[in-house]
């Protein structure tokens, strides 16, 4: 039971996010990302360490699910911060 509950309040924060991310992976800037991105190298890059590895394996999982099932590509990425940029101009550039 406490397995099915934290995979519910899981799954909630995990869809928001992920609509948080198409957001910014839908938009697209090549000017700035050599200077403000790390490399994304797989599905999920988590550049915090907020992730424990099962949860970036779960994420990981679902996206790849998500990317096949839809024609649509889905990436996650944490990271600490977008400055200098605002969140307006690193959604646009992240790729």
């Amino acid at each position: 039971m406490v397995v099915t509950n934290f995979i519910k309040i899981k799954n909630k924060k995990i869809v928001s996010f992920l609509i948080i991310t198409i957001l910014i992976l839908t938009l697209n800037s090549q000017m700035i990302i050599g200077q403000y991105f790390h490399k994304l190298d797989g599905w999920v890059v988590d550049i915090t360490g907020s992730l424990s590895q099962s949860e970036e394996t779960y994420l990981e999982s679902l996206v790849e699910n998500y990317n096949e099932k839809t024609k649509n590509q889905l990436a996650i990425c944490f990271i600490k911060t977008t400055k200098p940029l605002t969140i307006e101009e690193y959604a646009v550039a992240l790729e």
